[in-house]
């Protein structure tokens, strides 16, 4: 009988130890996965998003712009691509004359500096994603990736308040709606995490196929970029003196900051080293190869300063960080 009631107790002592575990083991993955939750519903400035549209407004500009030269072999029905490298899904029977391919990139700038003077913001972000989208779908030579990125940037842009500050839309309504001259200052952060996102993964799978390379890993295959017809005086300078053993690390380093990228640019204790790291691989990209490819890498450098390093706090702490997201900005 005593043997019974001391099995007894001991089951009533090891049954709420053992719920205990259960619920704090249980308790763990529930609170990541709040965390993750919070982090990308969570409320986040508006006022880095400005930013970022007015910069991506004006790269849009001179993205159209810089087309204009050869909008008659790119874009026009005269165009060699376009004679002879229709494809399914893609319209170059739609290719219009010259004189209208230039005026199409011209109407691009125009709605560029629209979108970053913030005139008609949603109107304008709605006129460049239908101009790009024709655009793309008449190039078929070397843009493909500049232009996905930007698709994605402006679909995304057009479903947040990237026009409630520094814009001609907030000037006009400050003067004919005075109750709504003192706007939300937050704004849900779905959007802008996808924004993110949309960087980040540009980073982690071009990392992730260089990590799944030898002639990365090796340096051979940076080597050999450095002294390829796109690279510039400056990185073929570079390349008469660089050693073997350099590139293995400049491979390795940029392997690693791709792959770890999104993990750095959400913490806040490693945020500001891989921003700097970004904006210096970026610079090194512009200065030692003509990739002509575009605003592919300014777009990626004002990402990192206006979707990362302002909303982080690097940059006007004590405007955004107090009150942002900023504690709560690593996963």
């Amino acid at each position: 009988m005593c043997s019974l009631m001391a099995g007894c107790g001991r089951d009533q002592f090891r049954s709420p130890f053992i719920k205990s575990i259960f619920m704090t083991e249980m308790s763990r993955p529930m609170n990541g996965w709040k965390r993750v939750l919070e982090f990308f519903i969570g409320p986040v400035f508006v006022r880095p998003l400005c930013f970022f549209r007015i910069g991506a407004g004006l790269l849009i500009a001179w993205q159209g712009f810089h087309w204009l030269p050869d909008a008659t072999e790119l874009f026009s029905n005269e165009g060699f691509q376009i004679q002879y490298r229709t494809r399914l899904f893609e319209w170059g029977h739609l290719a219009p004359s010259p004189a209208s391919a230039k005026a199409i990139c011209c109407g691009l700038a125009m709605g560029g500096i629209a979108l970053a003077a913030g005139l008609l913001t949603k109107l304008a972000l709605v006129g460049v994603m239908m101009v790009w989208t024709f655009l793309a779908g008449l190039e078929h030579v070397a843009y493909k990736e500049l232009m996905m990125v930007w698709h994605l940037i402006l679909i995304l842009l057009l479903f947040t308040p990237c026009g409630r500050f520094y814009s001609m839309d907030s000037w006009l309504r400050d003067r004919w709606k005075p109750d709504k001259a003192n706007p939300e200052e937050m704004m849900p952060g779905l959007m802008f995490r996808m924004l993110q996102v949309v960087f980040l993964q540009y980073y982690f799978f071009p990392g992730l196929v260089k990590f799944m390379e030898p002639t990365w890993r090796n340096g051979t295959a940076l080597a050999s970029t450095m002294v390829c017809r796109m690279a510039t005086d400056f990185g073929l300078w570079i390349a008469s003196w660089m050693p073997m053993f350099g590139y293995v690390v400049l491979s390795l380093g940029i392997i690693f900051y791709e792959v770890t990228a999104a993990w750095g640019l959400t913490s806040r204790r490693w945020l500001g080293w891989y921003v700097l790291a970004g904006l210096t691989f970026h610079i090194g990209i512009q200065l030692t190869l003509d990739l002509d490819v575009g605003t592919l890498g300014p777009i990626f450098m004002l990402a990192l300063v206006c979707l990362f390093a302002i909303p982080g706090g690097l940059i006007w702490p004590r405007h955004f960080l107090p009150k942002s997201t900023g504690d709560k900005f690593a996963l």
